[in-house]
């Protein structure tokens, strides 16, 4: 286990640096190897998502994500790369990786010009920057982002201006904090002097880049927490002022905040929750002003908090880490106690100062002993309300329920399509381990609810891939606004056992949920799980846990995890139909197409190429899931369900010599289905279809019959060569000699595929070319078509080895002209030269 040394906590796992963007040196080497086959060899199973290839991929800046079919990873290799994964996941506003596989946001975009991937949609007017070395400071930051757009902003204290004149360095001023994200970079307690390369790629992105809309920061702490020099870095990057808010310490900090933010309005009597219960089907959530708060006692009891802060540990941050969605949600202050549950000086002054009718404590009696919470009534005057489970999991459930509604209703509708986000926490002090990762998740998932963007889950092909009815989820609103934070312990397989439970009841098993195995119209959409952190500290198990409970149970395959080839496709320029299904860029006479065989694909929703192997430059896609290409074959005839029918993409090759086709799941992850040179050399074409008249040898079945189990052997040998040539590595050369022995096996029953192989030699003026034909039949009006793959196993030409495809219609003759006819044609994308 590797630890992050800016706090020694553990390191997200890195991920596979291929085929997502290069994460470590020897991508040329890998090429080098690609290149010397016409097809590449079936890549390990299980690698990442590929990150979005306009995110960016060195040693010092790699944000990144991955999947399954009812979550999303956002991780780095450590807490500033995580933040900045997720501020750009705030902004995307495509598909990828679940409604497509272009991972490019179109051909050659930079980051400054891409947004297609999945996200909320949002870019903000300001940012929040913290130290990464204290959970103290972002998790009373987190209240300064306003999701809502509703509040009365912070009065801060600019720090730094572009303009003086306008903007004077010491005046107070009220700042749009919409949606604004928490960025994360390293301190001065660590060594540094200036923002984090991350923290600069995420500062640079959102004011000067794809949102291009940030003018204001606010760098939380004091220069002991973040380099004095960040300030004016934060305005080359184009930010127009700076706001630096700070105390003496974590607790003076949190005290300076809370008292920018304020405490709102007094809360008139009359003034309702803006969904009173919770248990008849949704819970909508309202706002009311600064530090109003809905707190529910139960599913049907619910009343508004007016002028309200929060009071918790401030060195351990445990309970708070899971509120931020709520505290950034209603603005809500928070305060901090020290590690014995003593109220430090600055906190005591914040309380005297701010005007508080009611205070939520977080966190038990081990946190926040009673007697301080008896303190702090008689200092404030104020109405006190714990909430507080039996350790900080229990705790993020009860937030869950308290402020967003989430309790179980016995009717899975109620939640439905719902999201919640995941995040670690565990021990205590230098021990504890997983918050890092999750120092941003509070603004974001605030930002994710139904008083902010009301972004619905992704819409996404429901596992498992193979199943006989091939759904997606249909990305409705969920009737739930909040998007809770949930904690389990880091590095644990188990999910905390009261999330678990809560999933397990809100999500209920007995309910129907829609999967691909699920045949109704009425079922119900899986919810969504939005995680923080790497699989060192929030483990893959432990996700799939989560995923599995917000599903109602029904993800139990991870098909959507391990896509698979067990034989590398062919590329070929004939057309396969009407054996081989195809999709893709539309019919052009410059496509050409990727094709696999019947039971090839395993866990493959797309078919995808690219023209490069850094999978950068996007050509073109086949959704086989969505075809229903795991159903039925293309001409609507079920033969092999739960396995691929035969399938081709349509790709353009007009732009390029080389096709990177991979397969990728439901969720995003790849494997290799073949890498095809496509240059003159590499390539071997017949000029136009031979056709054979009457074999020279005739055993069997009759050819015109389709009963089953029946087996025919054709050999061809005469044909009229006149004008025909075979094209090796671009030089053309006659053909004078072919044969072609071919036998035809008719499938056991009617569903069953009736197959063929074909033993083919062509003789040329240069040598000659030997090859096995293998694929399907179909037959129509007595003429069999027959479309599968050729792979070339001999001679004496320069074209000993390759595949591609080959194509013929075999008429089986009539009574007038009872001879059998074959006209067929092949083609190859050759091995290296052997010269």
């Amino acid at each position: 286990m590797s630890l992050d040394a800016t706090n020694g906590h553990p390191r997200p796992l890195v991920r596979a640096t291929y085929p997502g963007p290069m994460r470590s040196g020897g991508i040329r080497s890998v090429a080098a190897a690609l290149m010397a086959t016409t097809a590449l060899a079936v890549a390990p199973a299980g690698a990442d998502t590929p990150d979005p290839s306009p995110w960016p991929s060195t040693p010092s800046v790699d944000p990144g994500i991955d999947a399954t079919a009812h979550s999303l990873r956002v991780a780095g290799p450590d807490r500033t790369q995580t933040a900045l994964a997720s501020a750009l996941l705030l902004r995307g506003d495509g598909g990828y990786p679940f409604a497509t596989s272009d991972r490019t946001s179109g051909p050659g975009v930079t980051l400054a010009t891409a947004e297609q991937w999945w996200g909320l949609g949002s870019c903000p007017f300001a940012i929040i920057v913290t130290a990464g070395d204290s959970a103290a400071d972002s998790l009373a930051a987190a209240s300064l982002s306003d999701p809502t757009d509703g509040s009365t902003e912070p009065q801060l204290v600019r720090s730094a201006s572009a303009d003086e004149f306008l903007d004077p360095v010491g005046a107070t001023s009220r700042v749009d904090t919409d949606s604004a994200p928490i960025i994360v970079t390293a301190s001065t307690r660590q060594g540094a002097t200036a923002l984090s390369p991350a923290a600069r790629t995420a500062v640079a992105d959102l004011a000067d880049g794809g949102c291009n809309t940030v003018d204001a920061a606010i760098v939380v702490g004091g220069t002991g927490a973040v380099p004095a020099a960040v300030d004016q870095q934060l305005l080359g990057l184009g930010v127009d002022e700076v706001f630096r808010v700070a105390g003496d310490d974590r607790f003076g900090t949190a005290a300076r905040i809370a008292r920018a933010l304020g405490t709102g309005q007094a809360v008139g009597s009359g003034t309702r929750c803006a969904d009173v219960d919770a248990a008849n089907g949704d819970a909508r959530m309202g706002f009311h002003g600064n530090a109003a708060v809905e707190l529910r006692r139960t599913a049907t009891r619910c009343q508004v908090l007016g002028r309200t802060v929060v009071l918790t540990d401030g060195i351990t941050g445990a309970d708070a880490l899971a509120a931020g969605w709520w505290t950034s949600t209603w603005q809500v202050p928070v305060l901090l106690v020290d590690g014995a549950g003593e109220v430090p000086s600055a906190t005591l002054s914040a309380l005297n100062s701010l005007v508080i009718d009611n205070v939520i404590v977080l966190g038990g009696q081990a946190r926040i002993p009673d007697a301080t919470v008896a303190y702090v009534e008689q200092v404030t005057g104020a109405q006190t309300h714990r909430v507080a489970g039996e350790d900080r999991y229990a705790t993020s459930v009860q937030m869950a329920q308290a402020f967003g509604g989430w309790f179980p209703t016995l009717d899975g509708a109620d939640h439905d399509g719902s999201m919640v986000c995941l995040a670690s926490s565990s021990g205590t002090g230098q021990g504890s381990v997983g918050w890092p990762d999750a120092l941003g998740a509070g603004p974001w998932c605030a930002a994710a609810g139904g008083l902010a963007t009301a972004r619905s889950a992704p819409v996404r092909g429901l596992p498992p891939t193979s199943g006989p009815n091939p759904k997606t989820s249909r990305g409705l609103r969920p009737s739930h606004d909040a998007v809770p934070v949930l904690l389990t312990p880091a590095g644990d397989d188990d999910l905390a056992p009261p999330v678990a439970a809560l999933l397990a009841a809100t999500f209920d098993p007995a309910d129907v949920w829609c999967s691909s195995l699920q045949a109704s119209s009425t079922c119900l959409d899986p919810g969504f799980v939005v995680a923080f952190g790497g699989s060192v500290v929030l483990t893959d198990e432990a996700l799939r846990q989560a995923a599995q409970g917000i599903s109602g149970q029904t993800y139990v395959t991870v098909d959507d995890q391990v896509p698979g080839v067990t034989e590398p496709g062919v590329w070929t320029d004939l057309d396969l139909r009407p054996v081989f299904a195809e999709g893709g860029v539309a019919e052009d006479a410059t496509a050409g197409r990727v094709c696999t065989l019947r039971s090839t694909l395993s866990g493959v929703r797309w078919l995808g190429a690219y023209a490069d192997l850094e999978t950068a430059r996007f050509l073109a896609e086949h959704d086989v899931f969505r075809a229903r290409r795991y159903v039925v074959d293309g001409d609507g005839t079920s033969r092999s369900p739960g396995v691929n029918a035969p399938v081709c993409l349509r790709t353009p090759v007009s732009a390029t010599d080389l096709v990177n086709a991979l397969g990728t799941s439901l969720s995003g992850h790849t494997t290799t289905v073949g890498t095809f040179d496509l240059a003159t050399d590499r390539r071997l074409e017949l000029s136009e279809y031979l056709v054979q008249e009457g074999p020279e040898l005739a055993e069997g079945a009759d050819p015109a019959a389709d009963g089953d189990d029946l087996v025919t052997r054709l050999v061809f040998t005469d044909a009229s060569l006149e004008g025909v040539v075979v094209e090796v590595r671009g030089q053309a050369a006659a053909v004078t000699s072919a044969t072609v022995d071919l036998v035809l096996t008719r499938g056991d029953s009617a569903a069953e595929p009736d197959r063929f192989t074909a033993d083919v030699s062509l003789g040329t003026v240069h040598g000659t070319v030997v090859g096995r034909a293998r694929g399907e039949a179909l037959l129509s009006e007595g003429t069999w078509a027959l479309r599968g793959r050729f792979d070339l196993t001999g001679g004496t030409h320069d074209a000993t080895q390759g595949a591609g495809g080959f194509r013929a219609d075999l008429a089986t003759g009539e009574e007038a002209a009872p001879d059998e006819v074959l006209t067929w044609r092949t083609d190859a994308v050759l091995a290296p030269s052997v010269r």
